[in-house]
């Protein structure tokens, strides 16, 4: 069996989860130093949700949030996101 030799220079490490993303975030000036490029946004869905900060009687906030395939499904089914409203 052949080995595939990567072309091109250093991969691109992107995260799957969120708990990924924040950890690459901490480490990325790190792996930037050592010329190993990181993209926090690639994987990333960014879908809108309302939040009532003053509780259910106060004005609504729309807040972006990032959602990863390994991540809970916002919608509540218990799946992976990308078992579930993540399916492209």
């Amino acid at each position: 069996m052949r080995r595939k030799e990567f072309a091109g220079g250093m991969p691109t490490i992107v995260p799957g989860s969120s708990h990924a993303a924040a950890m690459l975030r901490e480490a990325a000036p790190y792996l930037g130093e050592m010329g190993i490029p990181v993209d926090l946004e690639g994987n990333a869905d960014t879908i809108t949700t309302a939040m009532f900060p003053d509780g259910l009687g106060g004005s609504a906030v729309r807040v972006e949030k990032k959602i990863y395939p390994n991540d809970p499904c916002p919608c509540g089914s218990g799946k992976k996101y990308k078992k579930c409203c993540g399916k492209k």
